[in-house]
This record gives structure tokens, sequence and C-alpha cells, in this order.
């Protein structure tokens, strides 16, 4: 679901999966290996949207909430699959001037997730934040 404007929009998408065979990750003898599950289920919602307040200028962004659970997990173990993060987000302002010249500053941003130590313990990973920033400038070569 989602509206659009002359400006702008957004959407809000809702889902709900439940997959069979799914791939998870273990540790043997200090080594990944990646393993088959009976399989997952996950659920979330994607948000995301843009807003031109002028010809030259946007914003844009969006971000996913997930959440990822293994079928048939024991009820006293974290039930999560490796490396999946709860929450990916971006955000982005982008100026193009009509000479040509352009800027634009981003933002990504994940969410907490999980990863097999090496005695294959599944542990919190760092949230991170990255900022981006991109200049660059348009041209016409011409025919000679």
């Amino acid at each position: 679901m989602g509206w659009r404007g002359s400006r702008g929009g957004f959407y809000v998408i809702p889902f709900l999966q439940d997959l069979k065979n799914t791939i998870d990750q273990r540790n043997v003898g200090g080594r990944r290996q990646r393993i088959n599950l009976d399989g997952s289920k996950v659920q979330g919602v994607e948000v995301g949207g843009e807003w031109r307040p002028h010809d030259h200028f946007s914003l844009t962004g969006n971000a996913t909430w997930t959440q990822v659970r293994r079928k048939g997990a024991a009820p006293d173990t974290l039930n999560r699959i490796a490396e999946k993060p709860d929450w990916i987000a971006n955000l982005a302002a982008d100026y193009r001037h009509p000479s040509g010249f352009s800027n634009m500053v981003e933002a990504q941003y994940y969410g907490r997730a999980y990863s097999v130590d090496d005695s294959g313990a599944l542990v919190p990973l760092e949230r991170s934040l990255s900022l981006n920033w991109r200049g660059g400038y348009a041209f016409a070569l011409r025919d000679r």
C-alpha cells in the first residue's frame, strides 16, 4: 500500500514468510559450515518513500524490520538465524544543480544480528552505521 503525489510518495509493505529448507551456519572444528534447517519463519515490514521539495533536491529512504526465527528450535536456545539483521535502513539527500554538479549524502544502518563464534554459540554482532558522500559533475561529449 502506498501514496504518490506530485512531489513524492511513500509505501508500506508488511510481510510474513513460512520457508522450508533454510540455510544457516555452524562451526565444525573451528571452520564455518553451511547447514540446512527444516525451515524458518520471517515476519516484518518495509517502509520507504521519496520527497522532492525542490526540482534539484530530493530525500529518499527506506527501512525494513524483520524477525527471523528457526522452525523447531529448542525452547532454551537463542532462536536466530546467523547474520540476519533485525533492521536495515537507508536515507539519502541528493542535490543536482542544472550546471551538472551534484552531491549526495547517504546513511546506511544495519541493526542487531548474530553470528556463530568459535565455540558454535550465537553471539551478537555490532550494529553498524555508515555515512557516505558522493560528488560529481555531468558533462556531454561532442562529436568532432
